[in-house]
């Protein structure tokens, strides 16, 4: 599990209410993941103007990566979506 922060540094409110899909690539030792997912609009439908929201991400790691760290990159696609890359480091235990 890993948290990822969407913040809107604008002076407006940016919408969210398309739901944009995101993609997870994660790379453990040679063992890659890859799939793709769209974030839960139900609840949040737009970020305030300078402000956070956070989503929780979940990753089903392969019974074949070992363990020690893991180099993931999340990337928010789709029209009229705001852009969003990140990458990152976990550990897989």
């Amino acid at each position: 599990m890993f948290v990822v922060m969407l913040t809107n540094p604008t002076t407006r409110p940016t919408r969210i209410d398309s739901c944009p899909s995101y993609f997870i690539i994660g790379d453990a030792g040679g063992v890659r993941i890859a799939t793709g997912y769209q974030l839960n609009c139900d609840v949040v439908h737009s970020i305030a103007a300078h402000g956070k929201v956070r989503y929780e991400m979940k990753l089903t790691v392969p019974h074949n990566a070992p363990t020690g760290p893991m180099n993931i990159s999340w990337t928010m696609v789709g029209p009229n979506s705001p852009s969003a890359h990140t990458t990152t480091q976990v550990r897989v235990a």
